[in-house]
């Protein structure tokens, strides 16, 4: 992948907690992170680091890295008509908030308990 100066020019964000100006994440839409100019340069991607290790290839993970996002589709959890984002190992798509909830325990991110960890982080429809 070359560097995409188009992308670059037509994302640019301000982080508040680290005061920087720079690159929105090709995921900001789910993440919120803002990446430094000099990213690209270093990490040949878009990607923020948390993005990269959920639903890219680092490691052992096979996902795509870049999520896709559809607006106003029908939720098959929630049944809201919202945005909506692939999962990283499948096609299939659901809203932000009920991905949230399925991908990082709770809709605001935070890792409290569950019961069934095994299931986290697997598509909560082909269990991918």
């Amino acid at each position: 992948m070359s560097r995409d100066i188009t992308y670059e020019e037509q994302n640019k964000g301000y982080c508040e907690i680290n005061g920087i100006n720079g690159i929105k994440c090709k995921n900001y839409k789910l993440c919120k992170a803002i990446l430094p100019d000099w990213w690209y340069e270093c990490k040949e991607n878009y990607l923020c680091t948390n993005c990269h290790m959920l639903f890219g290839t680092w490691g052992t993970n096979n996902g795509k890295g870049e999520l896709e996002f559809e607006d106003i589709l029908e939720c098959p959890i929630c049944l809201e008509k919202r945005l909506c984002v692939s999962y990283p190992r499948c096609n299939h798509k659901i809203c932000i908030s009920c991905f949230k909830k399925c991908m990082y325990f709770n809709e605001d991110g935070s890792d409290e308990q569950t019961d069934n960890i095994e299931n986290l982080k697997k598509c909560c429809l082909c269990r991918k």
